[in-house]
């Protein structure tokens, strides 16, 4: 993946929290002491752990080890990761490109190959997969003991004599990291989180990295690129946290960048009627000369150097009875920060661009609901998806139709709610992702509801930066 979407890529999340210590016998499956299996940092040295379930090695090759005098890339993947499977040629690309000067290892602790044979037969007709010509584990799961894992692709990479070097996200697999390892550089690299991520439910962010020696005062604090444990380089949040002892509110945005702040606070500060907006592309104007701080889209090897200029944290911590109050006083100190730092200005205002809009036909009231469980189904016939929804929210289901018309695509749609309903319903829509030309399939099915899409021009709330 040349590109990374920092904010909008979606992650497949896998849990890798071990649910048991280990046993001795457990530990002697690997070849390991049983103390030796622990979650493993920066600087560590990896133990000779032993490859159980391995494809693709040279027949004398039994751990890490035995790969030793060489730069070693730990690739933690899985089938539900996208982006993991997309990055297989590259992989391999690399491989061949540093011959025996650095070896990759596709890394699957959470599934067998069995159970990887089983879910590539069940993905859709016409998707292939074609393994890189290196080797693999599959089904190790003493792989999810010593590297924990909170999202894939996860990299851990190791010097020719096993120690860690850094624990990564899948940008940093590029030539010019490895070249610069390879010549015995420092090479400074943002870490994903050793263990889990920071637990900000608990304690404010100001008390976590001062080991609670500062009380939280109430107020807006702003900090730059947190490079310690639990946080990373994608960026965390924890909102509406009510410390009851306190009698306070706090939300806390940790590495987040300027764009992503913005998005955040929009939903919440840009509302109508209380229904909260999302901000997508289509709602950004910059009409600045230094765009480079609100854009996301950054070659692989800058992302390191982009994310510590540009990402940094804010929390704010109100007294319980003003909680009304906290996001237009976050929106307000991030406005702030930005003029001060960028000279620039950020507002919310309104302006007319063409939009579809979701309106009721003259005379129907088609919209109910028969009650029972609340859940969204996808129900296929032959090469169609329809999304079947059951008591669910409307105002979420057009959130659904929205992200469903757009796709992944930067030409959005604003998609403008007419529709004066705010209960819950029983709805089948076409799951059209992205297929502009599937449109009036989803404007018949809405038909059975008495509804219609029609292109029109609306006023929307939009962000807009401008130069000072």
């Amino acid at each position: 993946m040349r590109y990374l979407y920092v904010f909008a890529t979606i992650l497949f999340c896998v849990q890798a929290k071990s649910q048991h210590l280990p046993s001795a016998s457990y530990a002697a499956d690997y070849n390991v002491k049983k103390e030796e299996i622990r979650p493993l940092k920066k600087g560590d040295y990896i133990p000779n752990v032993l490859f159980v379930s391995k494809e693709n090695f040279p027949e004398n090759v039994r751990s890490v080890h035995d790969f030793k005098g060489k730069l070693i890339l730990l690739d933690f993947w899985s089938t539900g990761c996208p982006s993991c499977i997309a990055a297989f040629p590259k992989m391999d690309r690399l491989q061949k490109k540093y011959g025996d000067r650095l070896q990759i290892i596709l890394m699957n602790p959470w599934e067998t190959t069995e159970k990887i044979s089983e879910r590539w037969a069940n993905r859709r007709k016409g998707a292939t997969v074609v393994y890189p010509a290196i080797p693999r584990v599959s089904g190790d799961a003493i792989w999810k003991e010593l590297f924990p894992a909170t999202s894939v692709p996860h990299h851990v990479w190791l010097d020719e004599e096993g120690k860690i070097l850094a624990v990564t996200g899948g940008y940093n697999a590029n030539e010019t990291t490895i070249e610069a390892l390879l010549s015995g550089k420092e090479k400074h690299m943002l870490l994903k989180p050793a263990n889990d991520r920071m637990d900000l439910s608990q304690k404010s962010f100001i008390e976590t990295i001062s080991n609670g020696l500062i009380l939280p005062e109430t107020g807006v604090n702003i900090y730059s690129y947190y490079e310690g444990d639990g946080a990373g380089v994608y960026g965390i949040d924890e909102l509406d946290v009510i410390d009851s002892t306190a009698n306070t509110i706090r939300s806390t945005f940790i590495n987040v960048s300027p764009l992503g702040m913005a998005k955040k606070l929009f939903r919440y500060v840009g509302k109508s009627d209380n229904v909260k907006e999302f901000l997508f592309n289509d709602r950004i104007f910059l009409e600045t000369t230094n765009q480079s701080v609100f854009k996301e889209k950054v070659p692989d090897e800058m992302i390191d150097a982009w994310a510590s200029k540009v990402r940094f944290c804010m929390e704010g911590i109100m007294p319980l009875q003003k909680k009304d109050s906290i996001y237009p006083y976050l929106f307000d100190r991030f406005r702030s920060f930005i003029r001060d730092k960028y000279k620039m200005s950020i507002a919310i205002e309104e302006r007319v661009k063409q939009c579809l809009v979701l309106i009721r036909k003259p005379g129907t009231n088609l919209l109910t609901s028969n009650g029972g469980k609340k859940e969204k189904i996808y129900s296929k016939t032959g090469d169609s998806t329809d999304m079947i929804y059951s008591d669910t929210p409307f105002q979420s289901i057009v959130y659904d139709m929205e992200y469903q018309i757009n796709g992944n695509t930067d030409d959005r749609y604003t998609v403008f709610n007419e529709v004066l309903f705010k209960g819950n319903v029983d709805m089948r829509i076409p799951n059209i992702y992205g297929q502009r030309q599937r449109l009036p399939d989803l404007k018949k099915a809405l038909n059975n509801y008495g509804l219609d899409l029609i292109e029109a021009d609306r006023k929307v709330k939009v962000f807009v930066v401008k130069d000072l």
